[in-house]
């Protein structure tokens, strides 16, 4: 009995968290792949729940992680959903390395849809769509492309493309460690006096003698400094 409740129990497990999946768009492919439900399956459990489901993608879900260096801000909320990983214990505890194959079991399905629905839950419009989270989470796992590392300046969590140039900062502490100095601001660098141009003065036309008016030439005065 223990045994037949157990088994019962699982199948319930698979498709609640297929249903779940679903809710979030995901392909029959992909809930293939987590919980191992036919696409039958699948049909069956969609149009037996009354809830309209979303709009569905067709095709092969993504494979590629550079998706997530795209913009600034994917890469911020990828770093943020993939310390929610963490946080929830969805990537494994021992050395990074885990095949996709046996990553994908009910306990880190149920995780990863966890840790997305708070996601979705700490920002206004997710930049990360929830076949590209199921990829995030398979990719960190493998650890061959991209891994979650501390940031040296300030130790948050830093997304790392194994295959582009090192990064020394996260997203937060780059922009002001790269960007060049204010103008007029103590930081800015000076040019040295030898490169410096001299005051420039254009005399316009000198009034006439019989003019009234002070002879005091019109000038542009151009007198800013300017850098070779």
């Amino acid at each position: 009995m223990k045994s037949t409740d157990s088994r019962a129990q699982r199948h319930y497990r698979r498709d609640q968290l297929a249903l779940r999946m679903v809710r979030h768009g995901a392909r029959s492919s992909t809930i293939d792949a987590w919980t191992g439900l036919s696409a039958n399956r699948i049909r069956t459990l969609v149009q037996h729940h009354g809830d309209a489901p979303p709009i569905r993608h067709r095709g092969q879900p993504p494979r590629r992680v550079g998706y997530f260096f795209r913009t600034l801000r994917i890469t911020t909320h990828a770093a943020t959903l993939a310390s929610l990983y963490e946080l929830f214990e969805v990537l494994p505890n021992a050395p990074l390395g885990m095949p996709a194959r046996r990553f994908r079991t009910l306990d880190r399905g149920e995780a990863v849809c966890t840790a997305y629905e708070m996601y979705c839950a700490m920002v206004n419009t997710p930049a990360i769509r929830f076949e590209h989270a199921m990829l995030l989470a398979t990719a960190l796992a493998e650890g061959d492309e991209i891994s979650l590392q501390p940031c040296p300046q300030c130790t948050a969590a830093l997304l790392v493309d194994h295959l582009a140039l090192a990064r020394d900062a996260c997203t937060h502490c780059r922009p002001s460690a790269h960007l060049p100095a204010i103008p007029g601001s103590a930081g800015e660098p000076r040019t040295p006096e030898r490169l410096r141009r001299p005051h420039i003065q254009l005399r316009l036309f000198t009034p006439p003698a019989d003019d009234p008016r002070p002879a005091h030439p019109i000038c542009v005065d151009v007198s800013q400094t300017i850098c070779v």
